[in-house]
C-alpha cells in the first residue's frame, strides 16, 4: 500500500514537472503521450493504494500508523481532507492525544483570528491533525464556512425560483384537476349521460310503438283461432307496455332542457282520428300526441275477441275499441314513429353540441396548462441566465 501510495505521488509530480517545463512551449506528440502515460500510471497506482489501504483498515482497524498513512493518502492523493481528518481523529483517539484539538484551535486562531475560527466551528469544521494543517485545507474549510455569505444573493434568488416553480406546479395541478373534474362531473355525467339516457328512452318508445302494432295483429289472430290464453297474454303485454310508455314519456318531459320542453309543448304533431265514419286531421303538441297514442293503444287491447274476429275495418261499422285498433295502424308509420325520430334527432344534436363544448374545454385546459409550463420554463431559464453564472463563478472561486 505504501509503495503504491508513493508511486502515485511520484507520477503526479512527474506529470506537473513536465507541464511546468513546457509552460511556454508547444507539446509534440511524444511529450503528450508521456503526459497521458504518467496520468494513467498515477490512476493505476492510486487505485492499487486505495484498495490495499481499505483491506488493511479492515484487518488492522486499531493500527495508529496505518490510520495516519491512510489519512495522508486521502489528503495528498485523493484530495479528500474530510476523510483525512476523520482518520487523523481516529488515530489521535487511539494514541490518547487529548490536547490535539486545543492545539489546532490555537493554531487556527493565529491564522484567521477568533472570528474566523468561530465561523469554522459553526460551519461544522473540525481540525484534528497530528501535523500542521496544509494551507489549502485550512483555506477550503474557511471558504466553506463563509460560502453562505459569498453566495447569499444568488442562493436567495434560487430559493425564490424554487418557490415560484412550486407554486406554478401547484396551480397547474389545480387547473388541470378542475378542468377534468368539470369534464367528468358536468359534461360527461351531467349532459352526456343525461342525453344518452333520453335517447335510450325515446328509442324505447319507438320500439314500443312498433311492438304494439305486432301485438295487435297477434291479438286478432288469437281471436280468429280462439286461442284464449294467447289473446289474454297479448292483451296484458300491450297494457303493461303502454303503462311503461306513459311513465317514460313523463320522465323524459320532467328532465328536459328548455329546447326540448319547447318542442314537447309548442310543436304541431298531426294525427288522424276516426270521427263519424271519416278520418279527421287533428293537430296537437308532442306531449299530448304521445299520450293519446298510448291511451288509444291501451283501449285497442281491450277490444272484445268477437269483434277482433271480424276482418272488416270499415269506419262507421266498428265499435269504439276496434276504431282504436284502426287508429294505431293508421298513425303508426304515418306520424308516430317519425315524430319520435325527430325527438331522437334533437337529442343527437345536443350530443354534437356537447362534443364541441367538451373539445373547446379540453383545448382551453391544455392551453392554460401549456402557458403555465412556459411560465415555469421562463422562470428557470431566466434564473439560469441571471443567477447560475454568478453562482458558478463564486463556486469556482471557493473551490480554488
Amino acid at each position: 500500500a505504501r509503495k503504491a501510495h508513493l508511486a502515485s505521488i511520484s507520477k503526479l509530480r512527474s506529470f506537473w514537472r513536465h507541464v511546468e517545463k513546457k509552460r511556454n512551449t508547444s507539446f509534440d506528440t511524444s511529450q503528450a503521450t508521456d503526459l497521458v502515460k504518467d496520468l494513467d500510471e498515477y490512476e493505476e497506482q492510486k487505485s492499487i493504494a486505495k484498495k490495499e489501504y481499505e483491506i488493511l483498515n479492515e484487518k488492522y482497524p486499531q493500527s495508529v500508523q496505518l490510520l495516519r498513512s491512510y489519512a495522508h493518502f486521502c489528503d495528498t492523493v485523493l484530495n479528500d481532507f474530510r476523510q483525512s481528518e476523520m482518520y487523523q481523529k481516529n488515530a489521535a483517539i487511539l494514541e490518547g492525544d487529548d490536547e490535539l484539538e486545543e492545539e489546532e484551535e490555537e493554531e487556527g486562531s493565529r491564522e484567521f483570528g477568533g472570528k474566523e475560527m468561530l465561523a469554522e466551528k459553526e460551519g461544522g469544521g473540525s481540525t484534528y491533525s497530528s501535523e500542521a494543517e496544509p494551507y489549502r485545507v485550512s483555506m477550503q474549510r474557511y471558504l466553506e464556512a463563509q460560502s453562505e455569505h459569498m453566495m447569499g444573493r444568488e442562493a436567495t434568488a434560487v430559493h425564490k425560483l424554487h418557490q415560484r416553480v412550486g407554486l406554478a406546479l401547484l396551480l397547474l395541478l389545480i387547473i388541470a384537476t378542475a378542468g377534468f373534474v368539470l369534464n367528468d362531473n358536468y359534461l360527461f355525467s351531467g349532459l352526456a349521460l343525461h342525453n344518452l339516457d333520453q335517447i335510450d328512452k325515446t328509442g324505447l318508445l319507438r320500439s314500443y310503438a312498433l311492438n304494439t302494432a305486432f301485438l295487435l295483429r297477434s291479438l286478432q289472430l288469437s281471436a280468429i283461432y280462439n286461442d284464449t290464453a294467447a289473446y289474454e297474454r297479448d292483451h296484458v303485454e300491450i297494457v303493461d307496455m303502454m303503462e311503461t310508455w306513459r311513465e317514460r314519456h313523463r320522465e323524459n318531459y320532467e328532465s328536459m332542457q328548455n329546447k326540448l320542453k319547447k318542442y314537447y309543448l309548442d310543436s304541431e304533431i298531426v294525427s288522424y282520428v276516426p270521427v263519424e265514419g271519416l278520418w279527421q286531421r287533428h293537430t296537437d303538441n308532442f306531449w299530448s300526441s304521445a299520450n293519446e297514442f298510448a291511451r288509444r293503444s291501451e283501449r285497442a287491447a281491450h277490444t272484445p275477441a268477437e269483434q277482433m274476429r271480424t276482418e272488416s275495418f270499415r269506419l262507421g261499422a266498428m265499435s269504439y275499441e276496434k276504431e282504436n285498433v284502426a287508429y294505431v295502424f293508421e298513425n303508426l308509420e304515418r306520424e308516430t314513429r317519425q315524430t319520435l325520430r325527430v325527438v331522437v334527432d334533437i337529442f343527437e344534436g345536443e350530443m354534437e353540441q356537447f362534443g364541441v363544448l367538451a373539445t373547446a374545454l379540453v383545448i382551453c385546459n391544455v392551453t392554460v396548462n401549456a402557458l403555465l409550463v412556459l411560465l415555469i420554463a421562463f422562470f428557470v431559464l431566466r434564473a439560469l441566465v441571471r443567477e447560475m453564472c454568478d453562482m458558478q463563478s463564486a463556486l469556482v472561486f471557493c473551490s480554488l
